[in-house]
């Protein structure tokens, strides 16, 4: 069997594998994988009968299971479907690519950072205006060159605005805040000048905006930051229209009012929920050549909640390099256990907190563990009470 064969068999298993585990996040990506490896031109794939074939071959063990999809309706479950943030997310970036036979990557799938439907909506509009900035102007109005990215460290702000620079085929400037605040007087406020002078096109990324742009209330501000703010305020109304700002930050309370008004828009990273999370760690397994039994997945992407992207990619790098520098069989649940005995915080009280959120079963985890399941509950138990 050849390459490209080969290939095509491994996607459609995993489309199946998706609808039988009712998985509309990794249904949409295994779609969108299914559907690129099939192309027109490669000679390798003999025929559109031996993939009929093939489907025909594997559809009497799947009519014998029962199946409702998790996008259906209650009631009519086998006749009607809703459709889904993730499938609506794979049609519009299928809408975007066009019909090119070799579409481009958008920023969602180079870097396997998977947003809700409304944000790639957001950054897709604020991308085409800013595009389309000399036909707005000779309407006389300004556009919309601001953003400010919100959300926790390791959330992806920095990767959104790479990735946004990149869909609008403009350089980006990244700037260290640190590097810009001086004890002397005045001095904060000369460079924060000197910075938006230098930028004439392109897009500006600011990291960590909170530091220059501090509310001028706090009780301990000696008037310095007073300045700065004022500073700012003025370098952000005279922005260039040929500079796209982008601005993070993990602390919007502590910003000024003022500075938060020349930012019509503010878009705010949540963390990834358990499907974006399965979503994350089995493309970034399959990016990295790591293969891993779904259940696995499934349990770890219940049991990491809280986890920032920079978190997930912390435990998985760690996984992938024990796997291949130690040659041993360890499962990632394993693995993510191994590391939480070494921070010493894998103990009964997070036993009781996952089996409480069915994350989850008892029985699972005490052959995790490899603890009777009696004792394990009793422990648990004890938690509770």
């Amino acid at each position: 069997m050849k390459k490209s064969e080969i290939y095509f068999n491994e996607n459609l298993d995993s489309l199946l594998e998706s609808y039988m585990y009712q998985n509309d996040t990794l249904f949409a990506t295994s779609l969108d994988d299914l559907l690129s490896s099939i192309l027109p031109q490669d000679k390798s794939i003999s025929s559109l009968d031996n993939i009929a074939n093939r489907l025909k071959s594997i559809k009497s063990s799947y009519q014998k299971t029962t199946y409702s999809p998790s996008s259906a309706t209650q009631s009519s479950r086998s006749k009607k479907l809703k459709p889904t943030p993730a499938r609506e997310a794979w049609i519009t970036q299928k809408k975007i690519r066009g019909n090119s036979s070799a579409p481009k990557k958008t920023y969602l799938e180079e870097t396997n950072l998977q947003l809700p439907i409304n944000i790639v909506q957001k950054t897709k509009e604020l991308e085409h205006q800013f595009r389309h900035r000399k036909e707005i102007h000779l309407h006389g109005l300004k556009v919309v060159n601001r953003l400010l990215l919100v959300g926790d460290p390791g959330g992806g702000k920095t990767t959104l605005a790479f990735k946004i620079a990149e869909e609008m085929e403009l350089p980006i400037t990244t700037y260290n805040i640190s590097s810009i605040i001086t004890s002397s007087l005045g001095g904060t406020g000369k460079q924060i000048h000197e910075l938006f002078s230098s930028i004439t096109s392109g897009v500006l990324f600011l990291d960590e905006f909170d530091a220059i742009s501090a509310s001028r209330s706090q009780d301990n501000d000696l008037g310095e930051m007073r300045r700065v703010v004022n500073v700012l305020l003025q370098e952000l109304d005279n922005l260039d229209e040929e500079v796209f700002l982008i601005a993070a930050t993990n602390v919007p309370k502590k910003i000024d009012s003022a500075i938060l008004r020349r930012f019509p828009s503010i878009i705010e990273l949540p963390k990834p929920t358990v499907s974006e999370r399965e979503y994350f760690i089995h493309n970034f397994l399959k990016l990295h050549q790591t293969t891993e039994e779904h259940r696995n997945i499934v349990i770890t992407s219940k049991l990491t909640d809280g986890f920032s992207y920079a978190e997930l990619t912390s435990l998985l790098t760690g996984f992938i390099i024990d796997t291949i520098s130690k040659k041993q069989c360890k499962t990632l649940i394993d693995f993510y256990f191994s590391e939480l005995q070494l921070r010493q915080e894998l103990n009964d009280k997070l036993f009781a907190k996952w089996v409480k959120e069915k994350s989850i079963t008892i029985t699972a985890l005490s052959e995790i563990l490899s603890i009777p399941r009696t004792t394990l509950s009793d422990r648990i138990r004890k938690v509770k009470s």
